[in-house]
């Protein structure tokens, strides 16, 4: 299969690249900065090329380029940035890549017929100030947020509907659903991992079906563990 990945270098996709080549996947990723990562990378046997995500007209000619059958959005920019209570300074241009970024490669990839869209999501800090310290799929995302982190969280809101919203992945898969895959296993299906809280489609109320956690190939299945399966065949993507 054929990987389009977005922010190759950042601190995910550097690790996500190499696993996709050792699985026989033929990876096209992409940086904005760190040029000696995207030649490490380049020695793994990825095709790297340097694009600026925010320009739409450039992000689109390079997806229609790659002819990717996959899209994994990775895209940040963190690298060197501090951390505090007011995440909206530091984050930034992330949530410009979480907002305007993601809808450029959403565009595409409908464009393209693209069968699969992958988006890096953020749980910190967006919980109700409810209950107690460990938090589980099922409480409650903070309504209010503090000031300070308005726009951070609107952003990790935009990625949560608007990938859920598109028609590149199936159903949302969850951990809690592990009990009921072992029990069908011949009901396995393509799944996007989506908590609860922050799938669209279960706050309006709409029933998905059955949502169930894939291994990658050759993984074993693992109890609290989901994954997004690549190889599986799904729809385009679909606005």
């Amino acid at each position: 299969m054929r990987v389009f990945v977005a922010g190759a270098t950042g601190a995910i996709g550097r690790r996500l690249v190499p696993q996709l080549i050792e699985r026989g996947h033929d990876v096209v990723g992409t940086y904005r900065s760190s040029s000696e990562e995207a030649d490490r990378l380049r020695g793994r046997g990825a095709t790297i090329r340097q694009l600026d995500l925010l320009d739409a007209a450039a992000t689109r000619q390079a997806v229609l380029d790659a002819k990717p059958d996959a899209i994994v959005h990775e895209a940040t920019a963190l690298a060197g940035g501090g951390f505090s209570r007011k995440l909206d300074k530091p984050f930034a241009q992330t949530n410009r890549l979480r907002t305007a970024g993601t809808d450029a490669l959403l565009a595409v990839a409908a464009e393209a017929g693209v069968g699969r869209f992958v988006a890096q999501s953020f749980a910190a800090y967006r919980y109700a100030r409810q209950g107690g310290m460990v938090k589980t799929e099922d409480d409650p995302l903070d309504p209010s947020p503090p000031a300070g982190a308005h726009e951070t969280n609107a952003a990790m809101a935009h990625v949560d509907d608007a990938v859920t919203d598109s028609s590149c992945s199936p159903a949302p898969c969850s951990d809690r659903t592990w009990s009921w895959a072992r029990a069908h296993p011949d009901r396995d299906l393509p799944c996007r991992r989506v908590y609860p809280g922050r799938d669209p489609a279960r706050r309006r109320g709409v029933d998905r079906g059955p949502r169930v956690a894939l291994p990658w190939p050759g993984q074993q299945r693992t109890p609290g563990r989901s994954t997004q399966p690549l190889e599986q065949p799904g729809p385009s993507c679909a606005r």
